[in-house]
């Protein structure tokens, strides 16, 4: 795990984990982009640090690493982790991802039935200002949904990316063996992650910063003013993801959180967003219909099956009359695919 200012989460993650892991590595700090929401020596402002410290370990399976300064960027974290590994696998767990503790064990007896396995990816349910509500859109179409977070691990195997995650072995080529995919794990054992990247404010507001300085031209350059304007009040219900494009809406969540998560939201005394809760009410529908119907035409049109012609005719049909500020801001997320339709950028820059 590499964490800055984890809380509330990092006490439960930690508590959901530690029974299932053989070690427990957590790498503290920040990165050079994140320095307006840590330390000036670059660590956690909140009680991130102490809670490790502190946290109960009869077993002696936690290790904090840290170092005086900022770090560089995420792959240094992460290979900084690494060269504390001692196991056969290396399970990357972000402090706002949760699992189910039979998931886990699903997870753990997979991987010692199936030696040839490199490597795991983990489909992601992205929670959005509420406990109730998740993300639709953006993560299908792009496949951001999927997580590359369990690899096979020797000792002198490293990260030469942070993203996606991606691993060398000793000799300085790239992992091959046998990949168990996101919706491999969903479809015959039913295991996904629980992601609450996009709950509490300060939170986003420091990831919305932290992407607006990356310069990856991936929609992400606005996200102050994405998290002012569309995190906070939800202005747009056709853009709710930070990336900008293509559109993405909320859906109320139809499941159970992990154990470890309902704790949390006990101790905390975590009131649920109003406003999010009326929406999903009833408003959501509108937006979700006319999603769905959007990334449709995204993807055939992708993939050949609906001409540009009749895509653009298609899309026009969703825009909605202006009776509101919603709708209005709605509108351009539509024409946003219109213009990305007629000029053949789909899914380009």
């Amino acid at each position: 795990m590499i964490v800055i200012n984890g809380e509330p989460f990092i006490r439960y993650n930690l508590e959901s984990l530690y029974p299932h892991a053989h070690e427990i590595i957590v790498v503290e700090g920040a990165v050079e982009r994140y320095r307006h929401a840590a330390t000036p020596d670059g660590h956690s402002r909140d009680r991130t640090v102490e809670i490790i410290k502190k946290f109960p370990d009869p077993e002696g399976k936690i290790k904090l690493v840290q170092r005086n300064g900022f770090w560089p960027e995420k792959d240094d974290m992460a290979n900084a982790y690494l060269q504390c590994c001692s196991g056969d696998y290396v399970w990357q767990v972000d402090v706002d991802e949760f699992y189910r503790a039979e998931d886990i064990e699903k997870v753990r007896s997979i991987l010692e039935f199936n030696t040839d396995i490199s490597r795991v990816d983990i489909k992601s349910v992205i929670f959005w200002r509420s406990f109730s509500a998740v993300i639709q859109g953006a993560s299908l179409v792009y496949g951001a949904d999927n997580f590359r977070r369990i690899y096979r691990f020797r000792p002198g195997y490293r990260y030469i990316t942070h993203r996606p995650p991606t691993m060398q072995d000793e000799t300085g080529q790239e992992l091959t063996g046998r990949v168990v995919t996101a919706d491999e794990l969903l479809d015959q054992h039913g295991v996904f992650m629980y992601h609450y990247s996009y709950i509490f404010p300060e939170y986003v507001k420091g990831k919305a910063e932290y992407y607006s300085k990356m310069e990856w031209g991936r929609g992400h350059e606005d996200g102050l003013d994405w998290y002012d304007e569309q995190w906070c009040t939800l202005s747009n219900p056709l853009r709710v993801h930070m990336v900008n494009y293509p559109p993405s809406w909320i859906i109320p969540f139809q499941g159970q959180h992990p154990d470890s998560i309902l704790q949390m939201l006990k101790d905390v005394g975590y009131n649920e967003d109003a406003d999010i809760i009326a929406f999903l009410q009833g408003a959501y529908q509108r937006y979700a219909v006319i999603g769905e119907k959007l990334k449709n035409v995204i993807l055939d049109v992708e993939n050949g099956k609906l001409t540009k012609t009749r895509a653009l005719l298609s899309t026009l049909g969703t825009l909605l009359m202006p009776f509101d500020k919603k709708r209005v801001a709605a509108n351009k997320s539509i024409i946003n695919v219109l213009r990305r339709i007629s000029e053949d950028r789909l899914f380009g820059n």
